[in-house]
């Protein structure tokens, strides 16, 4: 029974190095597995979280696009109605100039204007303040109300202007008291839609 005692002595050490190494190896390979399955968890949260930053990112970034070009077409859109009012409020200013030249019959070489030339100019005149007209009504858009009603008192002024011309209330010359100063403060107007500093 000692021999048997022996080897069972022998192999109870042998045993439990076997197991405490394979318990090692086994606890070793199973901290390194946790590891590991933790870096993929890791990973694939980063991934997710580099994913939704993207997203953000590119979502932002389409806005700003987006808002900058708004606020882009909106200039483009503001420039074109503020240069084309001034432009046909000028041809309709000189309209309304050669209007009172064909109407005056005070005329220094005295002789009268046609009654074709006054259609003609008629024709000129209805047709700038009616493109004026048009122009203004556009810039209602874009453009704030005192602006606005900068080119109304113009238009009023000019339609105004006609009836007592062709009546030979008044001439052109007469107007200016009241026509310049309004077409200067549309000027102003347009400068300041436009962001151009006055100086």
């Amino acid at each position: 029974m000692t021999a048997a005692m022996n080897a069972y002595d022998l192999l109870i050490p042998i045993l439990s190095a076997i197991c405490a190494g394979a318990g090692a190896y086994l606890g070793a390979y199973l901290k390194k597995k946790g590891e590991l399955r933790a870096t993929q968890d890791e990973r694939r949260q980063i991934l997710e979280q580099l994913e939704a930053a993207t997203s953000a990112t590119k979502s932002i970034e389409a806005k700003i696009s987006n808002e900058v070009w708004d606020r882009q077409m909106q200039w483009e859109m503001k420039k074109e109605a503020v240069l084309s009012i001034m432009q046909t409020m000028g041809k309709a200013d000189d309209a309304l100039l050669g209007y009172s030249i064909a109407f005056d019959t005070d005329r220094s070489d005295h002789t009268p204007k046609s009654h074709q030339e006054k259609i003609d100019a008629d024709d000129v005149l209805r047709r700038a303040i009616e493109d004026f007209e048009m122009k203004r009504s556009m810039a209602l858009l874009v453009c704030a109300p005192r602006t606005n009603e900068v080119f109304m008192k113009i238009r009023t002024e000019m339609r105004s202007g006609v009836s007592r011309i062709s009546s030979g209330q008044i001439r052109y010359q007469d107007m200016q008291p009241t026509l310049s100063p309004l077409i200067a403060k549309a000027f102003g107007a347009a400068r300041h839609e436009l962001g151009i500093p006055t100086s």
